[in-house]
């Protein structure tokens, strides 16, 4: 039986987004009007899955609107599985790593 997957969309105060989820992970989050990537990504690494439209999981929905309300730590609330390149991992946490409300650069990671 193939895992099975979640694509939703959520309304937020800097544009629609489009999440893939299993259960309350998020897998992908991108803005609507890039949905050519999500395309493109769930064909490069979720090709096996059962992918169904429904609703965003109260947790991550709820988590979003605290984000948007002002709690700038709420994201690290948010469970994230996102598969990509060694590399490409290894930035996506670094980008966790710098604390919510400064700002770092690529270089200063790189030699981090």
């Amino acid at each position: 039986m193939p895992r099975q997957l979640t694509k939703s969309n959520l309304p937020t105060p800097v544009g629609d987004l489009t999440l893939l989820l299993d259960g309350d992970t998020v897998l992908i989050c991108e803005f609507t009007d890039h949905d050519d990537r999500v395309t493109r990504q769930i064909d490069r690494f979720y090709a096996e899955a059962a992918i169904i439209d429904g609703d965003c999981p109260q947790l991550v929905e709820k988590t979003l609107q605290a984000y948007f309300s002002g709690d700038i730590d709420a994201l690290d609330r948010l469970d994230t599985d996102p598969l990509g390149t060694p590399f490409e991992r290894s930035v996506w946490k670094a980008l966790r790593d710098i604390p919510a409300g400064t700002t770092d650069s690529y270089g200063a990671l790189a030699n981090g």
